[in-house]
């Protein structure tokens, strides 16, 4: 009964922790003139999202939006989510107050594609780009 209780115990505790652990992603974006650039994404325990451009070099913080989700239209089933962008540094360097659509990867469960528009009512992305998750090996 001990060790049965101690094997309850070690797979909540792993499921509770792996829940609230901080993901980090990696990734690259492209603009529609062709340049391309790193960002590194880092989602905290309390559902924040730190990002950093190190090749412009810019940082910022993705501020979700539930009420703005019929805007960007996303096919039936696929999880997303709509962000603002605020940026940290960099404000002469990268766009300030952009709109992220943040969409789950069908055929991965560890990749995300996002799409950057100007303003929430853009129809066409400025850039867009896929974000790999950082696996512990």
């Amino acid at each position: 009964m001990k060790y049965l209780l101690i094997l309850c115990f070690a797979i909540i505790s792993n499921v509770f922790f792996a829940q609230n652990k901080a993901e980090k992603y990696f990734g690259f974006g492209i603009q529609v003139d062709h340049q391309t650039w790193k960002i590194e994404v880092q989602k905290n325990k309390n559902g924040s999202y730190k990002i950093n451009y190190p090749d412009i070099p810019c940082s910022s913080v993705w501020k979700f939006a539930e009420n703005l989700k019929d805007i960007y239209p996303v096919e039936e089933g696929v999880n997303y989510s709509i962000a603002q962008e605020k940026l940290t540094t960099g404000e002469d360097k990268c766009m300030n107050d952009s709109w992220v659509l943040l969409v789950d990867e069908k055929l991965s469960k560890t990749t995300k594609r996002f799409y950057l528009f100007e303003t929430e009512h853009h129809s066409k992305p400025y850039a867009y780009g896929f974000l790999e998750l950082e696996t512990e090996e």
